[in-house]
């Protein structure tokens, strides 16, 4: 199955998940047995919610806020190093397969897993306000995986996104 694009084994009975014939992370493995435990075949709606619009969202937002919308944020927001922060969020969007979307500054969308996608959105800042950053889900996340493992989706593509960002 892939993720982010990335083909992944997930062998049956055992729910060993690996990549490219390594075992994946521990937070892959886990993201991709609760998809395949919970995915309904939903299909998107293309309507994007806020992790705090999501069932349960409300408890994880402040964690998630930080986790990954304050990094993005931080990362490529006006005053965030060397650079024009959306030059480098645009080529680590495309280079980690994001399409662009007419959201924000800078925002882009990314296919997760099978029918679940989010997006990244970031408005760049200036002397007046704080940049800010923030990751939306397909109105139908909450089908594929809970709220927890949606934080934890949102922080890895953060992570993902800031890792070459200096």
């Amino acid at each position: 199955m892939p993720f982010f694009g990335r083909p992944h084994l997930v062998t049956h009975p055992d729910g060993d998940v690996s990549a490219g014939g390594a075992p994946a992370h521990v937070a892959v493995s886990i993201l991709l047995l609760h998809y395949l435990l919970r995915a309904d075949g939903t299909p998107p709606t293309g309507e994007w919610l806020a992790f705090r619009e999501l069932p349960d969202g409300m408890f994880y937002a402040p964690s998630f806020a930080q986790r990954a919308e304050a990094t993005l944020a931080q990362a490529f927001g006006a005053g965030s190093g060397s650079g024009d922060g959306l030059s480098r969020l645009r080529a680590a969007a495309a280079a980690a397969g994001g399409l662009p979307l007419e959201l924000a500054d800078a925002a882009f969308a990314f296919q997760a897993l099978p029918r679940l996608t989010l997006a990244v959105l970031v408005w760049a800042g200036d002397d007046e306000f704080p940049a800010q950053a923030s990751v939306v889900f397909d109105a139908a996340a909450g089908h594929y995986l809970p709220a927890e493992d949606l934080a934890v989706l949102g922080g890895l593509l953060a992570r993902r996104l800031t890792s070459g960002v200096s």
